[in-house]
């Protein structure tokens, strides 16, 4: 792992943001299998960006740590001859757990502490799954659950351009239709 990547250890928590609203996002609506229930969310629209880091799990109640992130990525030395893509600086990040300075602290509060939000702070700690979670380092399921985030990012995105480009098709075929 590259130094560059890793974190400078902080002390306490840092800062809560005041709001947390996507730049470049998409509003998406899904109804479930109750009509009457329709959760809407914001998703961003680029593959690479700040916005994408809260997204997948940083920083929903620690203001800086998707922007730091995204700004040790975006001034990365010579970016056409570096490998390391977006990820990796996740990783990079995420890899912080596992200095000493995290030893006495409980998994819950080193998670919180590197910039990981409430959700999945609660997801890798549930007391239910203690025996999965014992299976492996904290570090591997932080990195594990952000990875399977950005994943999942990245098929909601490719969903939502598909059917984007259907509806344009579907507008655009009734517009020809109309003025033949």
């Amino acid at each position: 792992m590259s130094g560059h990547m890793v974190p400078t250890p902080h002390s306490g928590p840092l800062p809560v943001p005041s709001s947390s609203s996507f730049a470049r996002s998409a509003s998406v609506s899904t109804q479930g299998f109750d009509p009457s229930v329709i959760h809407t969310f914001d998703i961003p629209t680029t593959e690479e960006s700040a916005e994408v880091l809260e997204f997948i799990g940083l920083v929903s109640e620690v203001s800086e740590v998707s922007r730091l992130v995204y700004e040790r990525y975006c001034n990365r030395p010579d970016p056409e001859m570096n490998p390391d893509d977006l990820m990796a600086y996740v990783s990079g990040h995420l890899s912080a757990v596992e200095i000493p300075q995290y030893d006495n602290m409980s998994p819950r509060e080193a998670l919180r502490d590197i910039g990981l939000n409430q959700q999945i702070r609660d997801a890798i700690t549930d007391p239910e799954f203690s025996q999965i979670f014992e299976s492996e380092s904290l570090f591997y399921w932080a990195k594990d659950t952000a990875e399977i985030n950005y994943a999942a990012l990245l098929s909601r995105q490719k969903l939502l351009k598909s059917h984007a480009n259907q509806l344009l098709a579907h507008k655009k075929k009734s517009a020809t239709t109309r003025s033949d």
